[in-house]
C-alpha cells in the first residue's frame, strides 16, 4: 500500500469518526450524557488504533527483516558449501578458473 493510499484511508477513518460525534451530539438531546461520552471516546480510540495499524503494517519489525536477512546468508553459504563439496577435482579446478577470470574481467 502507497503513501497517498494510507493517507486517504486514514482520512475516511477520522472523517467517519468525526461524523460519528456530529451525529452524537446532535442526537445527544435524546440519549444520556455519558452515553455521548461513550460513544466517543471508544470511536476515538477505535479510530486511532485503525490509523496505528495502517501505517504500522507500512513497515515490518526490524526484527523480522534481521532474522530473514541472517537465514538468507547462512542458506547461501550452506547451499554453497554442499556444492563444493560435491565437486571433483576436474571441476573444482574449472571453477577455480572460471572465478580467476572474472575477477580479471572486473578489474
Amino acid at each position: 500500500m502507497n503513501d497517498t493510499l494510507r493517507f486517504l484511508t486514514t482520512a475516511v477513518i477520522w472523517l467517519a469518526y468525526a461524523g460519528t460525534v456530529i451525529a452524537a451530539i446532535i442526537t445527544g438531546s435524546r440519549l444520556e450524557d455519558w452515553v455521548i461520552g461513550l460513544v466517543i471516546v471508544v470511536f476515538g480510540v477505535l479510530a486511532a488504533y485503525a490509523t496505528r495499524s495502517i501505517w504500522r503494517a507500512a513497515q515490518p519489525p526490524e526484527t523480522v527483516l534481521a532474522r530473514q536477512g541472517s537465514k538468507a546468508k547462512r542458506d547461501v553459504s550452506d547451499r554453497i558449501g554442499r556444492l563444493i563439496e560435491a565437486l571433483d577435482e576436474d571441476e573444482i579446478i574449472e571453477l577455480e578458473t572460471l572465478l580467476a577470470v572474472r575477477q580479471d574481467e572486473q578489474r
